[in-house]
Protein backbone atom coordinates (compact mmCIF):
# COMPACT_ATOMS: atom_id res chain seq x y z
CA UNK A 1 0.00 0.00 0.00
CA UNK A 2 3.01 2.48 0.78
CA UNK A 3 4.92 1.66 -2.29
CA UNK A 4 1.56 2.43 -4.38
CA UNK A 5 1.44 5.64 -2.54
CA UNK A 6 4.97 6.32 -2.88
CA UNK A 7 4.39 5.78 -6.17
CA UNK A 8 1.52 7.42 -6.97
CA UNK A 9 2.50 10.58 -5.47
CA UNK A 10 5.95 10.39 -7.45
CA UNK A 11 4.11 10.32 -10.83
CA UNK A 12 2.35 13.49 -9.69
CA UNK A 13 5.67 15.35 -8.89
CA UNK A 14 7.30 14.57 -12.22
CA UNK A 15 3.83 15.53 -14.23
CA UNK A 16 3.49 18.74 -12.56
CA UNK A 17 7.56 19.42 -12.94
CA UNK A 18 7.01 18.46 -16.78
CA UNK A 19 3.70 20.60 -17.15
CA UNK A 20 5.48 23.68 -15.51
CA UNK A 21 8.21 22.99 -18.07
CA UNK A 22 5.92 23.11 -21.14
CA UNK A 23 3.25 25.42 -19.83
CA UNK A 24 5.19 27.82 -18.85
CA UNK A 25 7.70 30.68 -19.37
CA UNK A 26 10.40 32.25 -17.62
CA UNK A 27 11.01 36.40 -17.42
CA UNK A 28 15.18 37.13 -18.05
CA UNK A 29 16.61 40.64 -18.00
CA UNK A 30 17.53 41.74 -21.15
CA UNK A 31 19.30 44.69 -21.71
CA UNK A 32 17.70 45.85 -18.60
CA UNK A 33 14.20 45.05 -19.00
CA UNK A 34 11.99 42.60 -18.00
CA UNK A 35 11.71 40.37 -21.41
CA UNK A 36 10.84 36.53 -22.24
CA UNK A 37 13.56 34.76 -23.90
CA UNK A 38 12.31 32.52 -27.39
CA UNK A 39 14.67 30.09 -29.05
CA UNK A 40 13.56 30.03 -32.79
CA UNK A 41 11.98 27.02 -34.73
CA UNK A 42 12.32 26.09 -37.86
CA UNK A 43 9.57 28.23 -40.38
CA UNK A 44 9.33 30.92 -37.64
CA UNK A 45 9.78 34.47 -38.63
CA UNK A 46 9.73 38.05 -36.62
CA UNK A 47 5.55 37.96 -37.21
CA UNK A 48 5.05 34.58 -36.56
CA UNK A 49 6.96 35.23 -33.62
CA UNK A 50 5.07 38.58 -32.95
CA UNK A 51 1.61 36.78 -33.29
CA UNK A 52 2.35 34.01 -30.98
CA UNK A 53 3.38 36.14 -28.15
CA UNK A 54 0.74 39.01 -28.92
CA UNK A 55 3.67 41.60 -29.10
CA UNK A 56 3.57 44.50 -32.13
CA UNK A 57 6.35 43.13 -34.70
CA UNK A 58 7.83 46.80 -34.56
CA UNK A 59 8.72 45.99 -31.20
CA UNK A 60 10.13 43.05 -31.44
CA UNK A 61 11.95 43.77 -34.39
CA UNK A 62 13.54 46.31 -32.46
CA UNK A 63 14.75 44.66 -29.12
CA UNK A 64 16.16 42.49 -30.74
CA UNK A 65 17.87 45.09 -33.28
CA UNK A 66 16.61 42.91 -36.48
CA UNK A 67 14.51 43.63 -39.30
CA UNK A 68 11.21 42.12 -41.30
CA UNK A 69 13.80 40.88 -44.00
CA UNK A 70 15.98 39.15 -41.97
CA UNK A 71 15.67 35.48 -41.86
CA UNK A 72 15.61 33.71 -38.17
CA UNK A 73 17.98 31.00 -38.12
CA UNK A 74 17.04 27.61 -36.21
CA UNK A 75 18.47 27.97 -32.47
CA UNK A 76 18.64 31.60 -32.78
CA UNK A 77 17.84 33.46 -29.07
CA UNK A 78 15.18 36.11 -29.47
CA UNK A 79 13.94 38.23 -26.60
CA UNK A 80 10.15 39.02 -26.81
CA UNK A 81 8.75 42.24 -24.55
CA UNK A 82 6.41 42.45 -22.24
CA UNK A 83 3.85 44.72 -21.91
CA UNK A 84 0.34 46.14 -21.74
CA UNK A 85 -0.10 44.45 -25.16
CA UNK A 86 0.39 40.89 -23.61
CA UNK A 87 1.42 40.79 -20.23
CA UNK A 88 -1.86 39.71 -17.94
CA UNK A 89 -1.21 40.65 -14.14
CA UNK A 90 -4.37 38.97 -12.69
CA UNK A 91 -5.25 34.77 -12.26
CA UNK A 92 -6.58 33.86 -16.22
CA UNK A 93 -9.97 32.77 -17.05
CA UNK A 94 -9.36 28.65 -17.26
CA UNK A 95 -9.02 27.50 -20.86
CA UNK A 96 -7.81 31.21 -21.81
CA UNK A 97 -4.68 31.11 -24.47
CA UNK A 98 -2.27 32.58 -21.74
CA UNK A 99 1.07 30.90 -20.34
CA UNK A 100 2.25 31.81 -16.93
CA UNK A 101 5.84 33.34 -16.22
CA UNK A 102 8.10 32.53 -14.20
CA UNK A 103 11.19 34.33 -12.53
CA UNK A 104 14.19 32.74 -11.13
CA UNK A 105 14.78 35.29 -8.30
CA UNK A 106 18.44 37.09 -8.29
CA UNK A 107 20.13 37.95 -5.60
CA UNK A 108 19.64 41.21 -5.14
CA UNK A 109 15.40 41.11 -5.71
CA UNK A 110 13.32 41.40 -3.00
CA UNK A 111 8.87 40.78 -3.42
CA UNK A 112 9.06 44.77 -3.50
CA UNK A 113 10.97 45.26 -6.35
CA UNK A 114 9.32 42.36 -8.54
CA UNK A 115 6.09 43.22 -8.03
CA UNK A 116 6.73 46.87 -9.04
CA UNK A 117 8.47 45.83 -12.13
CA UNK A 118 4.99 43.34 -12.62
CA UNK A 119 2.65 46.47 -12.25
CA UNK A 120 1.46 44.23 -9.50
CA UNK A 121 0.95 44.43 -5.77
CA UNK A 122 2.95 42.25 -3.66
CA UNK A 123 0.11 40.84 -2.12
CA UNK A 124 -0.48 39.22 -5.15
CA UNK A 125 2.21 37.71 -5.63
CA UNK A 126 2.06 36.34 -1.96
CA UNK A 127 -0.92 34.97 -2.73
CA UNK A 128 -0.29 33.45 -5.79
CA UNK A 129 3.13 31.67 -4.35
CA UNK A 130 1.34 30.75 -1.34
CA UNK A 131 3.90 32.99 0.68
CA UNK A 132 3.02 33.52 4.45
CA UNK A 133 5.57 36.85 4.37
CA UNK A 134 7.30 38.81 1.97
CA UNK A 135 10.64 36.88 2.62
CA UNK A 136 12.01 35.28 -0.62
CA UNK A 137 14.75 32.93 -1.45
CA UNK A 138 17.51 33.68 -3.89
CA UNK A 139 17.31 30.63 -6.31
CA UNK A 140 13.56 30.33 -6.03
CA UNK A 141 11.52 30.14 -8.50
CA UNK A 142 7.88 32.28 -8.51
CA UNK A 143 5.09 33.07 -10.71
CA UNK A 144 5.26 36.71 -11.38
CA UNK A 145 2.10 36.94 -14.05
CA UNK A 146 0.80 35.47 -17.13
CA UNK A 147 1.39 36.33 -20.86
CA UNK A 148 -1.42 36.04 -24.07
CA UNK A 149 0.11 32.99 -25.85
CA UNK A 150 -1.22 31.77 -29.56
CA UNK A 151 -0.43 27.84 -29.80
CA UNK A 152 -1.45 27.81 -32.93
CA UNK A 153 1.26 26.10 -34.95
CA UNK A 154 1.64 28.03 -38.22
CA UNK A 155 3.07 25.97 -40.91
CA UNK A 156 5.05 28.21 -43.19
CA UNK A 157 6.79 26.38 -46.38
CA UNK A 158 9.88 27.94 -47.19
CA UNK A 159 10.43 28.75 -50.72
CA UNK A 160 12.99 27.35 -52.72
CA UNK A 161 13.65 30.48 -54.58
CA UNK A 162 17.05 32.25 -54.05
CA UNK A 163 17.15 34.62 -50.56
CA UNK A 164 17.16 38.40 -51.65
CA UNK A 165 17.11 41.68 -49.40
CA UNK A 166 13.20 40.90 -49.23
CA UNK A 167 13.27 37.27 -48.64
CA UNK A 168 10.39 38.07 -46.08
CA UNK A 169 8.04 37.94 -49.18
CA UNK A 170 9.04 33.97 -50.07
CA UNK A 171 7.69 32.73 -46.54
CA UNK A 172 3.76 32.06 -47.41
CA UNK A 173 0.91 30.80 -45.06
CA UNK A 174 -0.63 27.86 -47.47
CA UNK A 175 -3.31 28.81 -49.97
CA UNK A 176 -2.32 32.68 -49.66
CA UNK A 177 -1.89 34.01 -52.85
CA UNK A 178 1.19 36.28 -54.08
CA UNK A 179 -0.15 39.22 -51.75
CA UNK A 180 0.92 36.93 -48.84
CA UNK A 181 2.88 39.22 -46.91
CA UNK A 182 0.12 41.88 -46.47
CA UNK A 183 -2.44 39.33 -45.60
CA UNK A 184 -0.12 38.04 -42.91
CA UNK A 185 0.47 41.53 -41.44
CA UNK A 186 -3.56 41.50 -41.88
CA UNK A 187 -3.90 38.92 -38.99
CA UNK A 188 -1.42 39.83 -36.45
CA UNK A 189 -3.25 41.47 -33.40
CA UNK A 190 -3.17 45.10 -32.74
CA UNK A 191 -3.45 45.77 -36.39
CA UNK A 192 0.37 46.67 -36.63
CA UNK A 193 0.17 46.54 -40.30
CA UNK A 194 0.77 49.93 -40.86
CA UNK A 195 3.66 49.82 -37.64
CA UNK A 196 5.30 47.44 -40.00
CA UNK A 197 5.39 49.61 -42.89
CA UNK A 198 7.12 52.14 -40.89
CA UNK A 199 9.44 50.63 -39.41
CA UNK A 200 10.70 48.42 -42.01
CA UNK A 201 12.46 51.58 -43.77
CA UNK A 202 15.98 53.13 -43.26
CA UNK A 203 17.04 55.00 -42.21
CA UNK A 204 13.52 55.57 -40.20
CA UNK A 205 11.88 58.72 -41.22
CA UNK A 206 12.43 62.32 -39.51
CA UNK A 207 9.46 62.69 -36.51
CA UNK A 208 9.06 66.19 -38.15
CA UNK A 209 8.57 65.03 -41.56
CA UNK A 210 6.15 62.50 -40.65
CA UNK A 211 3.91 65.39 -38.31
CA UNK A 212 4.15 67.52 -41.32
CA UNK A 213 3.01 65.08 -44.30
CA UNK A 214 -0.02 63.94 -41.50
CA UNK A 215 -1.06 67.73 -40.50
CA UNK A 216 -0.83 69.14 -44.27
CA UNK A 217 2.08 71.50 -42.56
CA UNK A 218 0.71 72.19 -39.77
CA UNK A 219 -2.87 73.11 -41.26
CA UNK A 220 -5.00 70.39 -40.04
CA UNK A 221 -4.70 69.63 -36.60
CA UNK A 222 -6.29 69.36 -33.16
CA UNK A 223 -5.15 70.47 -29.70
CA UNK A 224 -5.97 68.77 -26.25
CA UNK A 225 -3.86 69.98 -22.99
CA UNK A 226 -3.80 67.17 -19.60
CA UNK A 227 -1.57 64.87 -17.94
CA UNK A 228 1.23 62.58 -20.14
CA UNK A 229 2.11 59.68 -17.76
CA UNK A 230 5.17 57.93 -18.67
CA UNK A 231 5.50 53.78 -18.89
CA UNK A 232 8.44 51.38 -19.25
CA UNK A 233 8.67 47.85 -20.29
CA UNK A 234 8.52 48.43 -24.07
CA UNK A 235 11.09 48.66 -27.35
CA UNK A 236 14.25 49.83 -26.96
CA UNK A 237 12.80 52.84 -28.93
CA UNK A 238 15.00 55.80 -27.66
CA UNK A 239 15.03 58.37 -30.96
CA UNK A 240 11.89 60.30 -31.81
CA UNK A 241 9.12 59.44 -32.74
CA UNK A 242 8.44 57.88 -29.54
CA UNK A 243 5.64 55.39 -28.95
CA UNK A 244 2.76 56.44 -26.69
CA UNK A 245 -0.83 55.01 -26.01
CA UNK A 246 -3.69 57.72 -26.98
CA UNK A 247 -7.44 57.20 -26.61
CA UNK A 248 -8.27 60.02 -29.36
CA UNK A 249 -6.14 58.85 -32.52
CA UNK A 250 -5.90 56.18 -34.66
CA UNK A 251 -2.85 53.68 -34.59
CA UNK A 252 0.02 55.09 -36.34
CA UNK A 253 -0.71 59.09 -35.48
CA UNK A 254 1.72 61.07 -35.24
CA UNK A 255 1.44 63.67 -32.26
CA UNK A 256 3.46 66.56 -31.21
CA UNK A 257 4.15 66.60 -27.28
CA UNK A 258 4.83 70.11 -26.11
CA UNK A 259 5.59 70.98 -22.57
CA UNK A 260 4.72 74.37 -21.46
CA UNK A 261 7.01 74.67 -18.54
CA UNK A 262 10.34 74.47 -20.17
CA UNK A 263 8.95 74.59 -24.07
CA UNK A 264 10.55 71.38 -24.73
CA UNK A 265 8.87 69.95 -27.42
CA UNK A 266 8.62 65.77 -28.64
CA UNK A 267 6.87 63.68 -31.20
CA UNK A 268 5.54 60.16 -30.57
CA UNK A 269 3.93 57.38 -32.71
CA UNK A 270 0.29 55.96 -31.13
CA UNK A 271 0.45 52.34 -30.60
CA UNK A 272 -2.89 51.88 -29.64
CA UNK A 273 -5.64 53.15 -26.71
CA UNK A 274 -4.21 53.63 -22.98
CA UNK A 275 -4.45 50.41 -20.89
CA UNK A 276 -7.25 50.46 -18.31
CA UNK A 277 -4.65 50.24 -15.56
CA UNK A 278 -4.84 52.97 -12.84
CA UNK A 279 -0.76 53.81 -14.01
CA UNK A 280 -3.01 55.96 -16.78
CA UNK A 281 -6.06 57.23 -14.06
CA UNK A 282 -6.60 60.74 -15.55
CA UNK A 283 -4.06 61.01 -17.99
CA UNK A 284 -4.28 62.21 -20.93
CA UNK A 285 -1.45 60.25 -22.78
CA UNK A 286 1.33 57.45 -22.12
CA UNK A 287 4.47 58.46 -23.46
CA UNK A 288 7.35 56.26 -23.31
CA UNK A 289 10.14 56.72 -20.92
CA UNK A 290 12.85 57.36 -23.57
CA UNK A 291 10.98 60.83 -24.16
CA UNK A 292 11.23 62.15 -20.40
CA UNK A 293 15.04 63.52 -20.84
CA UNK A 294 14.00 65.32 -24.32
CA UNK A 295 11.13 66.60 -22.25
CA UNK A 296 13.08 68.24 -19.97
CA UNK A 297 11.66 66.22 -17.33
CA UNK A 298 12.25 63.72 -14.16
CA UNK A 299 8.85 62.59 -13.26
CA UNK A 300 6.58 59.96 -13.72
CA UNK A 301 3.87 62.61 -14.63
CA UNK A 302 3.75 66.03 -16.73
CA UNK A 303 1.72 68.82 -18.12
CA UNK A 304 1.47 68.68 -21.54
CA UNK A 305 -0.16 69.68 -25.32
CA UNK A 306 -0.96 68.00 -27.84
CA UNK A 307 -1.26 68.62 -31.34
CA UNK A 308 -2.00 65.88 -34.19
CA UNK A 309 -4.34 65.08 -37.36
CA UNK A 310 -8.20 65.26 -36.11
Amino acid sequence: MYKFLFAFVFCCICFSSRAQKIDSLFVVTHDSDWMIKHTVKAGETVFSIARRYHVPPAMLADANQISYQDNLADHKIIYVPLGAYNKITRPPVIGSETRPLFRHVKPDERLSSLARIMGVSQRSLQEWNHLSDNEITPGSTLLVGWIMYDATEMQLPVSTTPQTKNAVKSIVPPSIPSTAVETTRAQIPLDTAHLADTMVAAPKPNAVAMFDEQTSNGQNITTEKGAAVFFDGLSKNKTEPYFAFFNNAPKGTIIKVYNPGNEKVVYVKVLGPMPQTKQYYNALIGISSYAKKALGTAETKVWCELSYRP
